[in-house]
């Protein structure tokens, strides 16, 4: 695979600040990392793109959907030390996928780029 795509997919429904939602997503891609067969860390040109979920059952659904289709992801449950409800499903990390595979690339086509920007209201003082 020459140009590997790594997608980190966040639950909207918790409005986490950039950085826990940055932390979130390094912790997904940690746990896909430890279970993956393969190594995507390795990789000289790699590319990983932030998508947002409306919900964790969302994200559940995705993966239970990948599943499925053969396609290797991992969901992190954070422990809810700060901004989350304690074991709320924060993040979901998917095994890399060929940028030319245009199939499996779609499966994310309704997924919106994350953006914490639209969150920063509920973290302004």
């Amino acid at each position: 695979m020459s140009n590997p795509v790594i997608y980190i997919i966040l639950n909207g429904e918790l409005k986490m600040s950039s950085g826990k939602a940055a932390a979130q997503a390094v912790h997904a891609a940690m746990l896909l990392e430890n279970n993956y067969s393969g190594s995507f860390t390795m990789s000289p040109r790699r590319t990983v793109i932030v998508l947002e979920a409306d919900s964790a059952e969302q994200i559940k659904n995705l993966h239970e959907y990948l599943q499925h289709h053969n396609i290797f992801s991992e969901y992190y449950i954070d422990e809810g030390v700060n901004e989350v409800g304690a074991y709320s499903v924060t993040a979901l990390a998917v095994e890399p996928i060929d940028s030319e595979d245009v199939h499996k690339r779609s499966i994310f086509a309704s997924l919106h780029l994350f953006n914490s920007e639209k969150y920063r209201k509920w973290f302004r003082k």
